[in-house]
């Protein structure tokens, strides 16, 4: 059930409770109180998140207090609900997440009548979940969010990190259909008709996903090219965060090492004018397919992030470049730091903690397009590195 674009479904126990999966409709609280008055309805005992976008998550919480009850997802997206403006993705939210208690991938629950199975389903978006509900006397449901539809796979913006790889992926969600129960229902939260794929129709996806990879693999210069299609392979993290002037301000970049071996990776850090690099590792190494982090420390000098409220956002960019001649190797990590001052965009900085980063590229002015420090930023790591493209 929901309304528009922001969902929600209902799994309705005989005993009266309710166990949600996801909480993005703004009239939740509404639709299910009617329930509750119609003695359809006892209370929610649960919430069940299968992706990190607002249109899933935007009333959970609240509605997580109204009823007492937990949020469940898997760990994967314990940070980004939890701390969405740490991130630079598409569709965050500003209600984050306060009462999550994860999961582990493939851990069970019982729930009255119903067998609930949590997975990592990183299919549409990194950051996305799947739950199997298989009730007693028969009967099966899988969750996928948005991953799949009647007419296949559904992956519409690269910036949800949708990557391209075996045992990553559409090609992990796959392998996760193929082991569910036969005659297993699939339920998109968007699309209302469940549905279900023959053997043919997924071998016929996988065969177009790898297809895929070959053609990328043609084009990206990189080991892998996953660094060709994921534009967060290295982020700085927190990406906003806020300082008085004076303080020091420390920003990690997070570095997804997608090639298939060990790699160095050098990192530069360049911060605006009024700012300084404190400290930051010139490099760091990370293991094939891990996360590493370089942290770095800027510090404010004092004048020019204490005028106005005195308080200004910080926010974080990192840009890949190439070394000249080694196109196979690692890519280069270079790092911006953007300070966003409330005299210069002309509103007082907001105490909200999760604030939300489609709103902040809106306000900027035109004269103070986050693109525009970049691109000066770029200009001096041209002439400080001369062997980067």
């Amino acid at each position: 059930m929901g309304g528009g674009n922001r969902e929600f479904r209902l799994l309705a126990s005989r005993t009266g409770a309710g166990f949600l999966i996801d909480a993005g409709y703004d009239g939740a609280r509404a639709k299910l109180d009617e329930m509750a008055k119609q003695n359809r309805l006892k209370t929610v005992e649960g919430i069940w998140i299968t992706r990190y976008h607002d249109d899933h998550t935007g009333c959970a919480q609240a509605l997580a207090d109204h009823f007492r009850c937990r949020i469940y997802f898997t760990p994967r997206l314990t940070d980004i609900l939890e701390h969405p403006s740490h991130y630079r993705m598409p569709c965050l939210t500003t209600a984050f997440i306060t009462s999550g208690k994860p999961q582990p991938d493939g851990m069970r629950m019982r729930w009255h009548e119903f067998q609930l199975t949590f997975f990592d389903f990183p299919g549409q978006a990194l950051y996305r979940d799947g739950l199997l509900v298989e009730r007693d006397g028969g009967g099966a449901l899988f969750f996928t969010g948005d991953s799949f539809t009647p007419s296949g796979t559904d992956d519409d913006c690269l910036q949800n990190r949708d990557f391209v790889a075996e045992g990553e992926g559409y090609l992990y969600c796959l392998d996760v259909l193929q082991r569910l129960p036969k005659n297993v229902w699939l339920v998109n939260q968007h699309v209302d008709p469940r549905f279900r794929f023959s053997a043919d129709q997924l071998a016929r996806m996988r065969a177009e996903l790898l297809m895929r990879i070959a053609l990328l693999k043609e084009l990206a210069p990189w080991s892998d090219p996953n660094y060709a299609i994921d534009e967060s392979w290295a982020a700085v993290h927190p990406y906003g965060s806020e300082a008085l002037g004076g303080e020091n301000v420390t920003l990690r970049l997070r570095i997804l090492n997608h090639a298939p071996q060990r790699e160095t990776y050098r990192v530069k850090w360049n911060v605006p004018p009024g700012w300084k690099t404190v400290t930051a590792d010139p490099e760091v190494t990370i293991p094939s397919h891990q996360e590493g982090r370089d942290a770095g420390d800027i510090h404010s000098e004092g004048r020019r992030a204490a005028r106005g409220h005195g308080r200004c956002r910080v926010r974080g960019a990192a840009i890949a470049g190439v070394d000249r001649g080694g196109g196979a190797g690692p890519p280069v990590a270079v790092c911006v730091a953007r300070i966003d001052h409330p005299d210069v965009r002309g509103m007082p900085v907001r105490p909200h903690p999760a604030v939300e980063t489609r709103e902040w590229r809106e306000e900027v002015p035109r004269s103070q397009h986050p693109t525009k420090g970049i691109h000066h930023a770029l200009r001096q790591v041209a002439k400080e590195c001369p062997g980067l493209d």
